[in-house]
């Protein structure tokens, strides 16, 4: 099962490394994600490896983090953009 593989990672790289684990898990978000659906069970089992890495956050929370920073930075290139522009408008 899913849940043993994890615990095996736990082991080895867990404790010094608990930022891998959460690259791991984002990892098999994209995975899943590669034919545009996310199975019910696809997410269980991520869900699962979350759960045995001791990650708080759930999937959802994750992603809306991701796009939240993804926005935020494209909100900034835009208004850099538009600045540059009304500044040689001027």
């Amino acid at each position: 099962p899913i849940e043993h593989h994890a615990l095996e990672l736990k082991r080895l790289v867990g404790i010094r490394h608990p930022d891998f684990l959460e690259f791991v898990v984002a990892v098999l978000y994209r995975l899943a994600k590669v034919d545009l659906i996310v199975s019910k069970k696809e997410e269980e089992d991520i869900r699962k490896v979350a759960a045995v890495f001791d990650i708080k956050k759930t999937l959802g929370d994750r992603v809306r983090g991701l796009i939240d920073s993804v926005l935020t930075k494209i909100n900034t290139s835009v208004k850099n953009i538009v600045e540059k522009l009304n500044a040689k408008s001027k």
